[in-house]
């Protein structure tokens, strides 16, 4: 089965957030926003070790540029970003 591929990332200054817009197999875009878990702001692991985990995905999209002209209307860090 064909899986959704990254086109696009935007990391927010503190790299404790990113932005992704991914291209699907029937080629519509969508974005998804993710976030940085420290494993020991959970009391698990070590400190330093940690995972990704997706805040938000959006609906689909006819292009990249779409995605991300909504992604930038939408999610408050990306807004602060200039010539990203």
């Amino acid at each position: 089965m064909p899986e959704w591929k990254e086109v696009k990332r935007i990391a927010a200054p503190d790299q404790r957030r990113r932005l992704c817009i991914m291209e699907g197999p029937h080629g519509l875009f969508r974005f998804d926003t993710l976030r940085w878990i420290d494993a020991a702001e959970e009391d698990e692991g070590v400190l330093g070790d940690g995972y990704w985990t997706c805040d938000h995905f959006s609906g689909l999209y006819q292009s990249a540029v779409a995605a991300e002209q909504d992604a930038r209307r939408i999610v408050p860090w990306l807004r602060t970003l200039e010539g990203t």
